[in-house]
Formats: structure tokens, C-alpha cells, sequence
């Protein structure tokens, strides 16, 4: 019996461990004339490394082929009603919880109309200005959407899982 129990305290443990450790996700898009992505997901410090770039396409397909019409009912929470309070409490953690390693964008925009261009110009340029690694050119010329984006993230599961658990137990106090 007391064997038992500390098998599943070891397995606890080891559980608890895995989770303590942190998970990393490298992203990279690239339109140029079509569209490619690269994704790939490391974990236990780059020992195990998965490529998500295939299992994303995959998914993909099988959606497709099992997409049938279906009645759609609004989702309830389980939890009764969510105050603002508390949503904004869970994306601050969330946030927290997040550590971007790695950020870059580099792209080149245009709409086709010189004034529309502007526009969007004028509401994306000052949330690039702090970033160094951003940069976005405008093309009042033609209407071109072509750049690239990559981004290292890391995250320890056990931090978001804290974070969840103290979102879905606010209410119940």
C-alpha cells in the first residue's frame, strides 16, 4: 500500500515538473505571392521539438471534409455570468504569463487608393514607432499586401494554468 502511494506521489511530482517547465513557440508568415507559414514548438529546454507546420495543414483538411451544417446554440458559461473585472483580471495575467523572446515585422502595404493608404498608414505607424524590429512601408501606387512576421514566445504551462484556475474560481466565493 505504501508503495502505491509513493508511485503516485512520484507521478505527481513528475506531473507537476513537466508543467513547470517552459514551452516555446516560434512563428514565422511570409506573402510574398502566396502565403507560407512555419511553426514549430519546443519544449524541455529544446529536446522535444514539434513541427506544428503540418499538423496545422492537416486539421485543415479534416475540418473540411467533416464540415456539415449544424444548428448553432449560444454557449453558456459555466461559471454564471463574467464581470468585466474579472476578464480583464485574466488577460493581464495571461499577458504576465507570456514572455516575447523574439518580435519582427516587416512588410509593404498599400490599397490602391492614396488617401485609404494614408489612413491606414496613420493608425498603424504609432503602434510600430516604440518597436525596433517593425517596420511598414506604404505603396500609394498599387494595392500590395506582402511582408514578413516571426515571433519567439515562451510560456510555462503551470503559470496559465494558475491564472485560468483563479479565473474560473472567482465568482464562487
Amino acid at each position: 500500500m505504501l508503495v502505491v502511494l509513493y508511485l503516485i506521489a512520484f507521478l505527481l511530482l513528475f506531473l507537476l515538473a513537466l508543467l513547470a517547465t517552459p514551452v516555446e513557440l516560434s512563428l514565422q508568415l511570409e506573402k510574398e505571392e502566396t502565403f507560407d507559414y512555419r511553426a514549430r514548438l519546443h519544449w524541455c529546454f529544446g529536446l522535444v521539438s514539434v513541427d506544428l507546420t503540418g499538423l496545422a495543414k492537416k486539421a485543415a483538411t479534416v475540418k473540411k471534409a467533416k464540415r456539415k451544417k449544424r444548428k448553432t446554440q449560444p454557449s453558456k458559461f459555466p461559471g454564471g455570468s463574467v464581470s468585466a473585472q474579472s476578464v480583464t483580471r485574466l488577460l493581464r495575467g495571461l499577458r504576465r504569463s507570456l514572455q516575447v523572446r523574439e518580435l519582427s515585422l516587416h512588410g509593404r502595404i498599400g490599397l490602391g487608393d492614396p488617401a485609404c493608404t494614408g489612413m491606414l498608414m496613420g493608425l498603424l505607424q504609432p503602434l510600430l514607432l516604440p518597436a525596433r524590429q517593425m517596420s511598414l512601408v506604404a505603396d500609394y501606387e498599387e494595392a500590395v499586401f506582402e511582408g514578413r512576421f516571426s515571433a519567439r514566445v515562451r510560456l510555462v504551462p503551470l503559470r496559465i494554468f494558475g491564472v485560468l484556475l483563479r479565473f474560473f474560481f472567482a465568482g464562487r466565493r
